[in-house]
């Protein structure tokens, strides 16, 4: 009887030992199944975390390549503004060259910066240079 209880006792261990290696390995799938799921998150955050950093680079330089633009297009603005005003004082002192050939006038009557306005001589423009480099007071 001694052998039997023994060997009773020893498949109840036995059942107790399987029953709590069955809770550990099922313990051991569920944290491999969230570790599973939180390196398949990781690697969605590292994909997007690249693209996005593609996309600001791509972005950085395309900034950078329109304040060039940007750039560049306001020296030619300039040399423009400036040979546009270089044509119209010509033509204003060609014209003035005539007045004082035909009415024998003198030529410190006219200015190119004055003009007519409600029946008074007044400045109507304001010279290239004093407008970017204003006299220092």
């Amino acid at each position: 009887m001694c052998i039997r209880d023994r060997l009773n006792g020893i498949k109840a261990e036995h059942a107790k030992c399987a029953g709590l290696l069955k809770a550990a390995d099922d313990r051991a799938k569920a944290e491999q199944a969230k570790a599973g799921e939180a390196a398949k998150e990781l690697c969605k955050l590292q994909r997007r975390f690249d693209d996005l950093t593609l996309e600001h680079m791509a972005a950085a330089g395309s900034a950078s390549d329109w304040q060039k633009k940007a750039k560049d297009l306001e020296a030619e603005l300039g040399v423009a503004d400036e040979q546009v005003f270089a044509q119209y004082e010509a033509g204003f002192q060609s014209a003035v060259d005539l007045a004082v050939f035909y009415y024998n006038c003198s030529p410190d009557r006219f200015d190119v910066h004055m003009g007519v306005v409600d029946g008074k001589v007044e400045r109507v423009f304001d010279r290239l240079d004093e407008v970017n480099n204003p006299p220092a007071e």
